[in-house]
């Protein structure tokens, strides 16, 4: 897992999926571990998958997890968030992803720049 509770899955086969917590989405971007350790060699892949830019801002202000904790998105992208550390909060993992995933499960079926109303988590 990253640092924003975004997954790294291997399934039966060896297989490798980056489940995007942000985007709700699993692709997969590996066919083993092996392959995805060489993947994360490429400076650019690595910034993609652990969003090293807004990480290093995060540190810079002094921003860090205990145990159990990732970063969440105040607002999400998925709702107009901006990827930036000003939107960014320290959360427990658990709570992250049941909260992520109630929002993106209301919002998916909703076309590109449909503006959202209230929305409930529960």
């Amino acid at each position: 897992m990253n640092q924003f509770g975004d997954m790294f899955l291997c399934n039966d086969k060896g297989e490798i999926y980056f489940l995007d917590i942000i985007k709700g989405e699993a692709n997969k971007i590996a066919d083993s571990v092996a392959e995805l350790e060489v993947l994360l060699l490429d400076k650019e892949v690595e910034a993609s998958l652990f969003l090293t830019e807004l990480l290093t801002e995060l540190e810079r202000e002094g921003i860090t997890l205990a145990e159990g904790q990732c970063f969440s998105f105040r607002i999400p992208p998925v709702l107009g968030g901006k990827m930036e550390s000003s939107n960014v909060e320290v959360c427990s993992i658990s709570v992250h992803v049941s909260l992520v995933g109630q929002i993106l499960r209301q919002v998916r079926h909703l076309a590109p720049g449909t503006k959202v109303g209230p929305f409930r988590i529960e």
